[in-house]
């Protein structure tokens, strides 16, 4: 799934990955016995979180401060790119995919 996600060719918004990637996560933490976050781990840090607006990205914090399916520090990183309204050139997790919803603030990114 890791390499899925690295793609920008990705027809599908950012939201509807995170979902997925909770959903794929939650039944594999059931059926081998694992958190979610162990079995998460590798596939979310290809989720571009940078590219939510501010209120998706808050009802994605809040819901992983109960699932724990997204590090602190990944969600962390995506407050920090909102905040500084910017980020290097070379950050893929700030490079739109194809799907990408287009949201004001991509304009700061790239």
């Amino acid at each position: 799934m890791s390499v899925v996600l690295m793609s920008d060719h990705l027809n599908i918004d950012e939201m509807e990955i995170i979902e997925a990637v909770r959903e794929w996560a939650t039944v594999n933490s059931v059926v081998l016995g694992k958190p979610i976050s162990e079995i998460a781990r590798r596939v979310v840090e290809h989720i571009r979180l940078p590219l939510l607006s501010p209120e998706e990205l808050r009802d994605v914090d809040e819901e992983c401060q109960r699932d724990r399916l997204i590090s602190v520090e990944h969600i962390s990183y995506a407050w920090r790119c909102h905040a500084l309204q910017k980020s290097s050139p070379d950050d893929r997790l700030t490079w739109p995919r194809k799907g990408t919803k287009a949201r004001d603030h991509h304009r700061n990114f790239r």
